[in-house]
């Protein structure tokens, strides 16, 4: 099982989080055809960067990941993923 979380930190901004749901997670149900939920942190109390929400991709093979548009980048790079758009 392949997953990739995508946390949106704490903020008492309401519009950010409207903002992730009317067009981060949008994009990414257009992406990988499926409807996805934004799910509340409940509690990250270890964690110095607090986090208020979050939503998941999940696929069954690294295959179906890279269908998606999600890839590992080059692992001399900083960055972990990338999203195709």
């Amino acid at each position: 099982m392949y997953k990739l979380l995508f946390f949106l930190h704490k903020t008492d901004d309401e519009d950010v989080l409207q903002f992730f749901k009317d067009n981060t997670v949008k994009k990414l149900e257009e992406i990988i055809g499926k409807d996805i939920g934004v799910a509340k942190v409940e509690s990250n109390l270890l964690l110095e960067q607090k986090y208020t929400s979050y939503c998941e991709i999940s696929a069954s093979s690294k295959e179906e990941m890279d269908r998606t548009g999600t890839r590992p980048l080059d692992p001399r790079t900083s960055q972990r993923f990338r999203l195709l758009y």
